[in-house]
């Protein structure tokens, strides 16, 4: 008998419903998957509602965006595939539109900064607002020597502004955030985030002569990324140096931290095709399938892996889909599973969108043209000839995006053919479109659904406390008997405020807090798991004899290894801290709305409700990120549109292991050889050193940012309380009696219909979340 399932997911909310047969799941079910992203649980969801409906016969019905249903189609398929099931999928479809979700939550905002409720207008919750409304979006681009990766970054801007060689040749940070405007504006910084230059017209040779100089660490570029809208997310393309090519140890840690897991980054991890298996990206692919593994969908999302020079392959001689499946089992060997593989030719698309773009191109005589320009213009038409005769070269048949992008891509390649448009058909065939869709729709997917949330949590939560404080204020107006009652209770509240003893108390409380279990939990795991890497590298050489020159090679080579588990440490550490420092932040705040639901307990008597965490739900929602960003060394620096952040917050300086001396010299003494095995012990000697002192000064460091969390949070307590006495004052003004009738019979006409006033607002604000 077929068990018909319905499932109600909303994104905005993050809220789902599950029933069996018109029944909801039982408390203990697996199905009850609390507040969690639809991508987190939904590789599990066919497996339990094959246990829980116990059939193979399983009917889905699912009420959502048609970008999840997509994910649930997919998993399901899946499963049929490998369990022999008959789970079917139906969609209901709802309305979704992002775009026009953002836009009405920007109206509304605007709205209520043309309203009447001069609270909802200060400062601080403008620019809350603000911020939550321009989070960034990075882009992490990631390689290895000569991927093509900067090929590639100039490909999506459609101009030639990165350096690219036939030659590792990253050797600063480079952010390119997005603001719709043609030409490029830059900022280069040194390795203390100091302004070296600015640039108001950045072009290729520029970004050369910056990228050659030792001094500059990172550049900050304004500028047009053509795929995207800034309207619709603030994306940054970053491009990082490779883990062997970088001349400052902070770039390496910056790399394995873009690896870290976040839903406001995406990793294009670029491969070269024809050379796999380069040692120098194993620890990055074993940090990236760390981070997929057992992580849901969103993080197997996350990670785009672009296999890069594709052209290269002669169709005739060599087989694209065995090309593919050799990178894919590559992959797999450093444990990611079923990546998502996106075959493309940068040079290809490079070349439409830059030299194929020139006005008139197609009719200037080849004589008239410079010969760098008549060279490049020959090198991309023979690309476009190859991948346009070449069915094998179409490489975003390849693309593993879901059908809907599929088929939005096939329409603009059959207009394409329809009009006779070479140099399009070859872009599309160039897989590079294919790839700017997987990033569009990861942001889509995630990032814009996770700032609609957001905003409408924020704004809806400062409209309850206001409509909350509305509400007390008419009670207390128009009811001389209600207005007493809840004039007692605010009087309990207020003495409880007032009472020393109570604070301190709870200022006790506060103090209690530490991270000690956490920190030494996560510590101890980063440092066993690095000593294991560690031993793994320097076994290489142990028990054998070397010449010195072998010496000096194995040396240079154990060092450049044992730096990229030494940037892999510092990065684990440094998201430690973060997560730990965030975690005990969230602690407090939730400690504190714990207090005033104790408060309003203590008086829940009978009468008029007095809630005082709705009444202080708008400040308590805004405070978590300003919070910790308040105990954190930053700073800012902007001039005209260009931006300067401090990225690099320096919290482990004494990083000494692994000098480039070579260790070698200390056992070679007057023989032709050398003890590899002595050799390989010294490294181990200084680098376990390093690795435990280096461990104890981010513990210590970290609890020094818990400690100055707590103690702002002592003041923002007091803060709070401050806020809630002056909204206790504001309520008791209103209070009926026989001298304040006349005032308060005009107060009570303006109080409802600000509360009426509100009452929409937060109906609006309902409406917009809901699916």
């Amino acid at each position: 008998m077929t068990k018909e399932v319905y499932i109600k997911y909303n994104p905005y909310r993050l809220q789902t419903e599950i029933k069996i047969d018109d029944k909801p799941v039982k408390d203990t079910s697996k199905l009850n998957v609390s507040e969690m992203r639809l991508q987190e649980w939904i590789d599990k969801l066919p497996e339990y509602l094959y246990d829980e409906c116990n059939t193979a016969d399983i009917e889905i019905k699912f009420y959502g965006t048609k970008l999840d249903y997509e994910d649930l189609e997919e998993v399901v398929k899946d499963f049929n595939k490998d369990n022999a099931t008959n789970i079917t999928t139906k969609h209901l479809p709802v309305k979704e539109s992002i775009e026009d979700k953002e836009e009405a939550i920007k109206k509304i905002f605007e709205k209520i900064q043309n309203g009447p409720v001069d609270e909802l207008k200060t400062p601080e919750i403008i620019n809350a607002f603000n911020q939550a409304q321009s989070d960034d979006f990075e882009v992490n681009v990631v390689a290895t020597m000569s991927s093509g990766k900067s090929t590639l970054i100039n490909a999506m801007l459609g101009e030639k502004l990165m350096p690219a060689y036939n030659q590792a040749c990253t050797a600063t940070i480079t952010r390119i955030k997005d603001n719709d405007k043609k030409g490029y504006k830059a900022t280069a910084c040194d390795k203390d985030n100091n302004v070296l230059e600015r640039l108001d017209r950045l072009d290729y040779n520029i970004m050369s002569r910056l990228n050659a100089d030792n001094n500059v660490q990172e550049i900050h570029i304004d500028g047009d990324i053509p795929f995207v809208s800034s309207k619709d997310t603030n994306l940054i393309l970053v491009d990082t140096p490779g883990p062997n090519n970088s001349r400052n140890s902070d770039h390496q840690t910056t790399t394995f931290k873009s690896l870290e897991d976040s839903p406001k980054t995406l990793v294009l991890y670029v491969i070269n095709s024809t050379q796999l298996g380069i040692n120098d990206d194993s620890l990055l692919l074993n940090k990236v399938a760390e981070k997929m593994k057992d992580a849901g969908k969103r993080a197997h999302d996350r990670f785009i892996f672009v296999v890069n020079k594709m052209d290269v392959y002669k169709p005739s001689e060599e087989s694209i889909p065995d090309a593919l499946q050799a990178t894919k089992e590559y992959l797999e060997d450093k444990g990611i599973k079923n990546p998502n593989i996106y075959p493309a030719s940068a040079a290809t698309a490079l070349g439409i969108r830059t030299v194929l773009s020139i006005p008139g191109i197609d009719n200037i005589d080849d004589e008239d043209l410079d010969d760098a320009t008549y060279d490049a213009l020959n090198e991309v038409n023979g690309l476009v000839r190859k991948l346009n005769r070449n069915k094998p070269l179409h490489f975003e048949k390849y693309a593993p995006l879901p059908k809907t992008r599929k088929e939005k891509i096939q329409d603009e390649l059959s207009q394409a053919e329809k009009n006779d448009d070479k140099k399009k058909q070859a872009l599309i065939h160039s897989g590079i479109p294919s790839i700017e869709e997987a990033i569009s729709l990861y942001i889509e997917k995630y990032a814009k659904t996770t700032k609609v949330k957001t905003l409408g949590e924020k704004l809806k939560n400062l409209v309850v406390s206001e409509r909350s404080l509305a509400e007390l204020k008419k009670q207390m107006a128009e009811n001389e008997y209600e207005g007493q009652k809840i004039a007692e209770k605010i009087k309990v509240v207020e003495e409880k405020i007032s009472d020393g003893k109570e604070a301190k108390k709870y200022k006790a409380e506060i103090d209690l807090l530490n991270a000690d279990k956490e920190l030494e939990t996560g510590k101890n795991k980063i440092t066993k798991d690095a000593q294991a890497l560690i031993r793994e590298v320097i076994s290489r050489v142990k028990n054998k004899h070397l010449t010195p020159s072998e010496a000096r090679y194995e040396a240079k080579k154990i060092n450049v290894q044992l730096k990229q588990i030494q940037s892999k440490v510092r990065a684990e550490l440094e998201v430690l801290r973060d997560k730990i420092v965030t975690q005990k932040a969230e602690e407090l705040l939730a400690g504190y709305v714990k207090r005033l639901a104790s408060l309003s307990a203590d008086v829940s008597t009978a009468g008029p409700k007095l809630d005082l965490k709705e009444l202080m739900l708008g400040e308590i929602s805004i405070d978590t990120n300003n919070l910790v960003d308040s105990s954190k060394a930053t700073e800012e620096v902007v001039v005209d549109t260009v931006y300067v952040k401090n990225y690099n917050k320096r919290w482990f300086k004494p990083w000494t292991w692994l000098e480039e001396s070579g260790h070698y010299e200390d056992v070679t003494e007057e023989q032709e050889y050398v003890d590899a095995t002595k050799m390989s012990q010294l490294f181990l000697n200084e680098s376990q050193k390093s690795l435990f002192e280096n461990g104890d000064i981010a513990v210590k460091l970290t609890k020094e940012q818990v400690e100055e969390v707590k103690t702002r949070f002592k003041e923002k307590f007091v803060e709070l309380d401050n806020v809630l006495k002056d909204k206790m004052n504001e309520i008791k003004k209103y209070q009926a009696d026989d001298k304040k009738n006349k005032d308060n019979f005009d107060n009570l006409k303006e109080l409802v219909a600000k509360q009426e006033w509100l009452e929409d607002i937060q109906k609006e604000m309902d409406a917009i979340l809901d699916i």
